[in-house]
């Protein structure tokens, strides 16, 4: 366990630099950044890492009330937590409008160079589930899906799905992107990625 934790914080870190690296050498430099989630599968225990705001949602049957459960498996990190808010006025930044410097909605992320030394930092919060008979599918997205839909709502339309056995994973994965742009203004883009089954015995 030791061993994946120290490979999700190195990985973290070096994509980190490279990007910082590869920001500053274009004219004019970078000024992006994102946010991760990553899932890494290591038999019937899922690593979960991620930083930032987007998320990691977890399928699973619950025998008792036979009904499908969204359970969260990531942590939102951003500006207004007491710890983020403390290590960011320790570096020497501030938190204005729930924001690093009123700006940055996130207190942890890839890139964002001009915020690093303000206490914004890459390394992730990193957790650790035990996969079950009952679990179904793993839902990342970034907060502008979430924003729109609840992770209920998200995991029940996708269970809905899967119920259409002819349907393609692509053609439900429009539909969601769909219904979030018909439902937001904005244009702020939200990739989804589902991975399914979780296990050899998951339905």
């Amino acid at each position: 366990e030791k061993t994946v934790k120290r490979c999700l914080l190195d990985t973290f870190k070096h994509t980190d630099e490279e990007f910082l690296k590869q920001a500053s050498s274009q004219k004019p430099a970078w000024k992006d950044g994102s946010t991760a989630t990553c899932v890494l599968a290591v038999d019937n225990i899922l690593y979960i890492a991620n930083l930032g705001d987007s998320r990691a949602i977890l399928c699973r049957y619950n025998e008792e009330s036979q009904k499908h459960a969204a359970l969260s498996l990531s942590k939102e990190h951003n500006p207004t937590q007491y710890e983020e808010r403390m290590r960011i006025q320790k570096a020497g930044g501030n938190v204005r409008d729930g924001r690093v410097l009123g700006v940055l909605e996130v207190s942890r992320s890839i890139g964002d160079g001009q915020y690093k030394r303000c206490g914004v930092t890459s390394v992730p919060d990193i957790r650790r589930c035990q996969l079950t008979p009952n679990d179904r599918f793993i839902l990342l997205a970034c907060d502008g899906l979430f924003k729109v839909f609840t992770p209920e709502e998200a995991v029940n339309f996708i269970l809905s799905c899967l119920e259409v056995r002819n349907l393609t994973r692509g053609w439900w994965l429009s539909q969601l992107c769909l219904s979030f742009q018909r439902s937001r203004s904005s244009e702020t883009p939200f990739p989804p990625i589902v991975g399914q089954p979780l296990c050899p015995f998951a339905v």
